[in-house]
């Protein structure tokens, strides 16, 4: 062979190996940040239904009477409002805002809103149709006799 014959077949596989490479990287990188994306998302809504969990726990009945750890409920409240500030969306950040500024005011404080705000949310983020209706928070006490 001489080289006007190898100088096209170099310059062919050359160009296949850059095209493959460029192939490969663009394919890498889309694939991680689809991967940090995924991630993330699912960070938000795991965080968030913890949130959501810890303030639905918190929630007391207008006639209740019986005995709470307040001090267990207060530190679920603020790690859960902590994380939504974290990592909410806009309208969950101004929700948990709302209900900061009401505590520190001294107003009574309803997360009615808040409550609905996440879980609109976080069915929304799992392809889940909305919740109708209002919220219902169910508490079962055991007696503390046995």
């Amino acid at each position: 062979m001489t080289t006007e014959q190898i100088t096209p077949l170099i310059m062919s596989l050359l160009s296949a190996l850059i095209g493959g490479g460029v192939v490969a990287l663009v394919n890498h990188l889309l694939t991680a940040r689809r991967e940090r994306s995924r991630k993330l998302a699912d960070l938000r809504i795991q965080t968030l239904i913890d949130a959501w969990r810890k303030i639905e726990a918190s929630v007391i009945p207008p006639n209740d009477t019986s005995y709470r750890d307040m001090n267990s409920i207060s530190d679920g409240i603020e790690g859960a409002i902590a994380s939504i500030i974290l990592l909410g969306h806009s309208n969950e950040v101004k929700l948990a805002e709302e209900v900061c500024r009401d505590f520190s005011s001294g107003k009574g404080v309803s997360v009615d809103l808040l409550l609905k705000g996440l879980k609109s949310s976080i069915r929304r983020e799992l392809g889940l149709k909305g919740a109708v209706g209002e919220n219902f928070h169910l508490r079962v006490y055991r007696d503390k006799q046995k």
